[in-house]
């Protein structure tokens, strides 16, 4: 059956049939939390409920998606309200509720709600009392909470008739997302997601244990600014660096924003363009925490991967401009994109990997704004377990019914290879095995390809 909702009249929240009037009071507390909740981080929510002998199942479904992160913070939420909100007795309640009016289920056939106006205020307030801390703890306040007032200022700017257009239907668009974003939040599973990272990705544990473990232990006991410091990962071609960050994106539920600086000609892509120019665009990392990455719901801490900045050509404009703004704390809190002037927003929590094979090659003012890893390439031993793990997540993606074991005698050939290659190579044994009619590897199939080093001729025949 459909529940109505008074607060929320909108709201489309399904429910068991044939529950009481007391236990639709209930659903109706858990609903309104939940509406409060998701208020101002998505356009359209619902609320669909399923109840068992003795658990309940509470589907939501929204535009865009939720997250893992927000799955869980809602699961959260449910769990600190013991849901059966008219069974917690009195001495559990808030002080606030406990000296309000309490609530009387309705008797009126129909609906099995009650109207009365004193009750639904003392329901969303002591719904708030439960969940206001959680939410504070839980968002940020990204952009100005008067952006809507933006809209006449756009008015006033000195800008083309099209640039103007342009920044009124970000506006818009931002609006209908709202001005706050969540934080990130490991789910219970983070230490084990920690290890399997250490495992894959050896040569990063360092980082792991030194950066990331700490960040997410503090997210996780409940600290309500946490900043993760800017990381540069230093090492040779193909030791994993972008799979490293990209990994640990995955690991957070963000999203990866990946920009290639070494292509990079000027700050567009962090800092958006000018509306002097006609073809303005807002910057990737703009759109990233406004509107979220590749599907990913946005959010305040954005994994942001920057590669090979040492290989950045800086003849006209310098693409590492705005880095000197957005990697410092404190200046980072009042970023502003120059395709939307007077939209300032709040950069200082994204979460910056930077990438590079040669530190000489970046400039002071970089290094000093960031924590330097050097990276080295995995030994025998550990590449071995590397290439075994890479050949599971091979198979994985490709979808297939295959054995995953690596055979041990290419251990001595594996040490030589980099996580980059390793890849290549192992992918194509699968498939030459596939060819051979088999679904599994024998030796054949990867010591040509270990072993060939081929070194390919130009010129004219």
């Amino acid at each position: 059956m459909k529940l109505p909702i008074p607060r929320f009249p909108e709201l489309s929240v399904v429910v068991p049939d044939g529950d009481d009037a007391l236990a639709l009071e209930a659903y109706q507390v858990l609903a309104v939390s939940l509406a409060i909740h998701l208020s101002g981080r998505r356009a359209l929510f619902a609320l669909e409920l399923h109840k068992g002998p003795f658990w309940l199942g509470v589907k939501v479904h929204t535009t865009p998606a939720l997250s893992r992160r927000e799955r869980q913070s809602l699961l959260l939420l449910v769990r600190s309200m013991g849901f059966m909100f008219p069974w917690i007795p009195k001495s559990a309640q808030p002080e606030a509720h406990r000296q309000a009016e309490t609530l009387k289920p309705s008797t009126e056939a129909g609906t099995g709600m009650g109207t009365d106006t004193e009750g639904e205020a003392s329901m969303e307030a002591f719904v708030r009392s439960l969940i206001e801390d959680g939410v504070d703890r839980s968002t940020v306040q990204v952009f100005d909470p008067g952006l809507a007032d933006t809209a006449a200022l756009i008015q006033q700017l000195p800008i083309d008739g099209e640039s103007r257009q342009k920044m009124q239907m970000a506006l818009k668009k931002l609006l209908a997302y709202g001005t706050k974003r969540p934080r990130s939040q490991p789910d219970h599973s983070w230490l084990r997601d920690l290890g399997t990272l250490r495992g894959e990705f050896p040569a990063f544990a360092t980082v792991v244990d030194q950066v990331v473990q700490p960040h997410l232990s503090l997210i996780a006991a409940g600290a309500r600014r946490v900043r993760m410091p800017p990381i540069l990962l230093v090492g040779p071609p193909g030791v994993g660096k972008t799979a490293f960050a990209r990994r640990l994106a995955v690991l957070l539920g963000t999203g990866c924003l990946s920009i290639d600086m070494a292509s990079a000609t000027n700050g567009a892509s962090l800092a958006g363009s000018s509306t002097f120019w006609s073809n303005s665009q807002p910057g990737q990392l703009f759109t990233a925490i406004a509107f979220g990455i590749q599907g990913n719901p946005p959010c305040a801490d954005p994994v942001v991967v920057l590669d090979e900045i040492d290989k950045v050509s800086s003849d006209r404009y310098d693409p590492m401009g705005p880095l000197y703004t957005l990697l410092e704390e404190e200046t980072a809190r009042v970023f502003e994109d120059q395709a939307l002037p007077g939209i300032v927003f709040d950069a200082s929590l994204v979460r910056w990997i930077i990438t590079a094979n040669d530190i000489r090659r970046i400039p002071d003012p970089i290094l000093s704004r960031v924590l330097v890893y050097e990276i080295e390439p995995p030994s025998g031993n550990a590449m071995f377990g590397i290439a075994q793990q890479m050949l599971e997540s091979t198979v994985r993606e490709l979808g297939i019914h295959f054995l995953t074991r690596l055979p041990r005698e290419l251990a001595p050939l594996i040490g030589d290879q980099t996580p980059r290659t390793l890849k290549v190579r192992l992918e194509l044994a699968v498939g030459a095995a596939m060819s051979a009619g088999r679904n599994h590897l024998v030796l054949d199939d990867l010591t040509t390809l270990f072993r060939t080093q081929t070194k390919l001729s130009m010129g004219f025949v």
